[in-house]
C-alpha cells in the first residue's frame, strides 16, 4: 500500500488487567486504503514509541517538506502533500 492510497488511521493504546492487577498496555496502529487494512500491535509501550518515531521520520518529514515546497510555488491547497 502506498501512502498516496491512505485513507483513515487510527491507534489505540488498550489496558490490560487480571482481577484487577495491571497487566500492561497493548499499541496498535493501523491504517487502510479503500480495499485492505494493515495493523500493527505492540506489545510494549517502548517498541511502539520507537516505531512510532521512525513512522513520523519517514512519512511527515516528506510531506512537510512537499507542503512548503507546494507554498513556495505558489499552491493553495494543502490537502494532498505527495501530488
Amino acid at each position: 500500500m502506498e501512502v498516496k492510497q491512505i485513507r483513515s488511521d487510527r491507534r489505540e493504546a488498550i489496558k490490560k488487567s487480571v482481577n484487577d492487577i495491571p497487566a500492561g498496555t497493548d499499541h496498535l496502529i493501523a491504517w487502510s486504503d479503500e480495499n485492505r487494512t494493515a495493523i500493527v500491535k505492540f506489545p510494549k509501550g517502548v517498541i511502539y514509541e520507537a516505531f512510532v518515531e521512525r513512522l513520523l521520520r519517514a512519512l511527515a518529514e516528506p510531506m512537510l517538506s512537499a507542503m512548503i515546497l507546494g507554498l513556495q510555488n505558489g499552491r493553495t491547497q494543502l490537502s494532498t502533500a505527495f501530488d
